[in-house]
């Protein structure tokens, strides 16, 4: 910046006018391009963002699928179990514990 400001001021034709002019229109060029990087950069957030959304959704999904497996398979060993406990102790009541809705 020091070494455009010294080329500037070598320019004797120029007016101040002139120069605060240029030196805008180097300011909003600069800002532009700011500007446009900031943009990319968040573009690229949100799309990570999106991604670990999309790979949560995943896991999430699988994590319920496993549960209704378990929940299916706690109901059938509780189903076996009565079976056998009336095969076996056909005259006995089961443990509260195990009488679960």
């Amino acid at each position: 910046t020091e070494e455009y400001n010294r080329h500037l001021a070598r320019l004797n034709y120029l007016t101040p006018e002139q120069i605060h002019i240029i030196k805008d229109i180097r300011r909003r060029g600069k800002n532009k391009i700011a500007a446009q990087n900031c943009r990319k950069r968040k573009a690229i957030g949100v799309e990570s963002l999106s991604d670990e959304v999309d790979e949560l959704k995943r896991i999430k999904h699988e994590l319920e699928e496993r549960k209704i497996a378990i929940l299916q398979q706690i109901t059938e060993t509780r189903r076996q179990y009565e079976y056998l406990h009336q095969q076996v102790l056909p005259d006995r009541q089961l443990p509260p514990a195990i009488i679960v809705k």
